[in-house]
């Protein structure tokens, strides 16, 4: 699952410029549907690399999956209220 975790070192290391870029140098304008889809992929990613890994603790990676099922959830919810 090597594609996995370099998948995920990606999105983490974007997430963190995308924070360093809004505290420090210019205020993004993001809405909250774009932050939440972004930890949905996130949560479920990295949930999938731990369930596969077979030297980790797969209650965490099965919590990491119903996490972000859970916050997928909330954004269909919140999309349905919108539109």
């Amino acid at each position: 699952m090597k594609v996995l975790r370099t998948v995920n070192l990606i999105i983490a290391t974007g997430a963190l410029s995308i924070v360093f870029y809004h505290l420090f140098i210019d205020s993004i304008d993001l809405s909250m549907n774009i932050i939440t889809s972004f930890l949905v992929l996130m949560f479920l990613l990295s949930g999938i690399e731990n369930v596969k890994e077979k030297d980790r603790d797969k209650k965490l990676g099965y919590g990491y999956i119903f996490t972000s099922l859970f916050l997928c959830s909330l954004l269909i919810i919140e999309l349905k209220s919108i539109y």
